[in-house]
């Protein structure tokens, strides 16, 4: 907040931008930097808010809130290759915890796990924060991943020619299950998603574009779609 400082001013107990196009112009450059710095608070946020009508324990918890940070990892460096993911996301939950967005309550589990749980309207809220940060990149996923199910026939090109056709159609409607962000209609991004899907052994070989796993392309597009639609 020091870095933005001039930015930004304090109304009614809420930080409120200064409308310039100065100030903008400020905060855009350094918005790369803040979402990295709260990666993880935005993967947790994302499957705290979708789990928080199921019971949650902690260990689902950082199970989900890893499986984001998987689904990013051609976004993020969430943690350095000597790191311990797992432990890195339990810090930041403990962390959450202490500042009142999160709250663990015994459970009726036979292992007397708890279950975690988000305590009122204003942690969600802040937890949609945080979720948002992510949410265009997840979104970017989906997009991608949705072209490629739609394909009858294989494209006939490299990937950025794919990524080239996705964006030439943008100007058309893009349908999806959730509120879709411009944030989410980049180059960058779609690369980088199909980097994923080849990783994930989803995308068929060079030469053309395509799906080599048609059932498992479809479990991921369900799994994104949960993310997306339940944690408005």
């Amino acid at each position: 907040l020091k870095l933005l400082d001039d930015c930004l001013f304090e109304m009614d107990g809420n930080i409120v931008v200064r409308n310039s196009h100065q100030n903008m112009l400020h905060l855009a450059y350094h918005k790369n930097a803040l979402i990295h710095t709260l990666s993880i608070h935005s993967a947790v946020a994302l499957a705290a808010l979708t789990l928080r009508s199921l019971q949650c324990t902690e260990a689902l918890l950082i199970e989900i809130s890893w499986l984001i940070c998987d689904l990013l990892q051609y976004e993020f460096l969430f943690c350095k290759p000597c790191e311990n993911l797992r432990e890195r996301i339990k810090r930041v939950i403990e962390g959450m915890k202490n500042d009142g967005l999160l709250k663990a309550v015994e459970g009726d589990h036979l292992d007397a796990s708890w279950n975690i749980l988000i305590p009122d309207s204003d942690a969600e809220c802040k937890l949609l924060f945080y979720s948002n940060l992510l949410r265009p990149f997840l979104q970017s996923i989906y997009i991608v991943l949705q072209k490629l199910i739609a394909l009858t026939t294989p494209f006939e090109g490299k990937g950025a020619d794919f990524v080239r056709d996705i964006l030439s159609r943008a100007h058309s409607p893009i349908v999806t299950p959730f509120a879709l962000l411009n944030e989410a209609l980049n180059a960058d991004s779609f690369s980088n998603a199909l980097r994923l899907f080849h990783e994930k052994k989803v995308l068929a070989e060079a030469p053309t574009v395509g799906l080599a796993n048609v059932e498992q392309a479809n479990e991921l597009l369900k799994t994104l779609d949960t993310f997306l639609r339940d944690s408005k």
